[in-house]
């Protein structure tokens, strides 16, 4: 068992300050961490000697990243799943008015004003991402502008598409969050899964290979700080006030994860590169199988703050 050791050592989910260790290692800029999982809600995270250079904002938007969230097929798989998870979206005040945290370039953002009509703001700890998101025409602005320019309880919907796990502290984002929503209005969420079948296969692999097979870096790497289980998610969400109403388990979009994968497989070892490009080509079959039995590798989250929906 591994104990933490002060308050920042905690389980970002449950709170709880038990862990296990998982046995896989990365280089986190530079310095070894250690993925350790939670005893009580399950939900993993990194674990590493604290330095002052220590920061939730890494090196995510590479050029790459960006060119692939601007590809067509992309961007389409994407827009099929806003409208999904809106689908699911009910009861929401008008005139519809998103915050759309950690927003990148702004494909979300566009998306919502062009489909649903609504005013978007975008934000993004990235100044590239945001000059991106500008020149499209969209409202973008840097994450640390948000408390000053957005007014309190002015928006129905906060949106965070894969952004909590990039934090190794949720609280600031989830207190902002929720300062921004009017009463009533949503907070639209998605993870990936600690959960996901597929995590202690490839850790198993990983463990019981001594390190030889390491399979892991399509699911596992220092960019996400914390991968939460839907346990630790509703007890973290709870903390601050939101109640999940709709919680479900997708996919990735098959457009994006097949293109990332392509991108990553030109870097690492020769094996390494050899399993992406071969998870590349296979991933849409896989996709497909794992949809049909619900154990999609994301959790995908509605919540509210008023508790007016029933919780499913």
């Amino acid at each position: 068992m591994v104990a933490a050791e002060d308050e920042s050592s905690r389980c970002p989910g449950c709170e709880s300050s038990e862990f296990s260790p998982t046995g896989l290692r990365v280089d986190a800029a530079g310095t070894p961490a250690d993925l350790i999982r939670c005893r009580r809600c399950r939900t993993e995270r990194w674990q590493r000697a604290h330095t002052e250079e220590d920061a939730d904002v890494s090196v995510y938007w590479e050029l790459y990243k960006a060119d692939v969230d601007l590809d067509p097929d992309v961007r389409m798989a994407f827009e099929r799943r806003y409208a999904a998870v809106f689908e699911r979206l009910e009861r929401v005040a008008e005139p519809l008015r998103i915050l759309d945290i950690g927003g990148g370039i702004g494909n979300f953002a566009a998306w919502a004003e062009r489909d649903l009509g609504a005013a978007t703001v975008t934000a993004d700890v990235d100044e590239t991402a945001i000059a991106r998101a500008r020149a499209r025409g969209l409202t973008a602005m840097l994450a640390g502008d948000v408390p000053a320019s957005i007014e309190p309880a002015s928006m129905n919907v906060v949106s965070l598409w894969d952004v909590i796990e990039h934090v190794a502290d949720p609280t600031p984002l989830l207190t902002q969050a929720a300062a921004a929503l009017a009463p009533g209005g949503r907070l639209v969420l998605e993870t990936p899964d600690a959960r996901f079948p597929l995590r202690p296969v490839l850790l198993t692999l990983h463990r019981i290979s001594g390190g030889r097979l390491d399979l892991t870096g399509p699911l596992y790497y220092w960019e996400h700080k914390t991968y939460y289980t839907e346990k630790g998610m509703r007890e973290l969400l709870g903390r601050h006030g939101f109640r999940i109403t709709w919680c479900e388990r997708w996919t990735s979009p098959s457009a994006k994860l097949t293109r990332t994968l392509d991108e990553v497989g030109r870097e690492g070892t020769r094996s390494s590169r050899v399993v992406n490009r071969g998870l590349s080509r296979a991933y849409p079959m896989i996709d497909r199988i794992i949809s049909r039995v619900g154990a999609g590798n994301k959790l995908m989250i509605i919540a509210t703050r008023d508790g007016d929906a029933a919780e499913t």
